[in-house]
């Protein structure tokens, strides 16, 4: 078995978000900025099934009651709200090597934000027991330059 089917072997299951922040980079001489951008508590599942498909939901908790029960009658503001709380993507991956690095590739089919639909995202995977680190692939740091990093647990049910 070589390093790629291993790596992706054990991605397939079921991931709970540990930590998910964004490293903001104003000057190269500086350590970066940390935002939580779906919060400190966030809660999130990644799941990678067997033939290759991916699907996540990454929530940030504290969003608004809707005044109804009907998904399709909330106001602009509880909409509004409902998107700034919640993200969800889902499509194939690839797990590729690149150099020292092992890469997984997401084809973004379905997502809550239309911008990345038909998207190829790119992250590298680390693997350290039971935790997955996703993080951008090395880079030659911009001023200006912002890179997610999400650290989530094998889930157990």
């Amino acid at each position: 078995m070589t390093q790629i089917q291993e790596v992706r072997n054990k991605l397939i299951g079921s991931w709970s978000l540990i930590s998910s922040r964004t490293e903001l980079y104003d000057s190269p001489d500086v350590e970066p900025s940390i935002l939580y951008t779906i919060g400190k508590d966030a809660l999130g599942i990644i799941m990678f099934s067997p033939d290759g498909y991916v699907s996540t939901q990454l929530m940030r908790p504290g969003a608004i009651k809707w005044k109804t029960n009907n998904l399709l009658d909330g106001t602009a503001e509880e909409l509004a709200d409902a998107t700034r709380h919640f993200l969800a993507y889902a499509g194939t991956f690839d797990v590729e090597a690149r150099g020292d690095e092992t890469l997984i590739y997401i084809s973004v089919d379905l997502c809550s934000f239309p911008n990345w639909l038909g998207d190829r995202q790119e992250r590298v995977v680390r693997l350290e027991g039971e935790v997955l680190k996703l993080t951008p692939p090395s880079f030659i740091m911009q001023v200006g330059s912002q890179f997610e990093r999400q650290q989530l647990s094998r889930a157990s049910s």
